[in-house]
């Protein structure tokens, strides 16, 4: 694992963010937290994330800027949810994601994957795809859970 690695967590739920803090710090990772797309805005103007774990389902309007903002500085996206209708939604586009709940062992493995290799476990592929992050943002559970 990359030495003194940096990750952001946006998840809204602190039980996410203290789980996912607690098993990347037994991996040497350093882990900020933010329970919304604003915070998250805030940390990553003042820090170099290696990697994100992004929650799919935030209400906040800075949501989107969020994920462009990641997909611009190409900082590898975990995508992750526990909602049904964002995963049937992720999976109707072949995005992949981390389905709540999930174990210890699959964060290490997702976090591995990302900050060692750079590859973008989420959505964003290569270059950093700012059109798949503003897709990916948008997404409206009353307006789009059918798709």
């Amino acid at each position: 694992m990359k030495e003194s690695a940096h990750l952001l967590v946006a998840d809204g739920d602190p039980c996410i963010c203290a789980l996912l803090s607690s098993v990347l710090h037994k991996d040497g990772i350093v882990a900020s937290c933010a329970d919304n797309p604003r915070a998250a805005l805030w940390l990553m103007q003042h820090d170099r994330f290696d990697a994100a774990f992004v929650e799919v389902l935030q209400e906040d309007i800075a949501w989107t800027p969020l994920m462009v903002g990641l997909a611009r500085q190409r900082v590898p996206i975990i995508l992750m949810t526990g909602v049904p209708e964002a995963t049937a939604w992720l999976e109707a586009r072949s995005y992949p994601y981390l389905h709540k709940p999930f174990t210890s062992a699959q964060i290490r493995a997702v976090a591995r994957k990302a900050v060692l290799t750079g590859i973008l476990f989420g959505f964003i592929a290569g270059g950093g795809n700012a059109r798949s992050a503003r897709d990916i943002a948008r997404w409206r559970p009353d307006r789009d859970a059918d798709l």
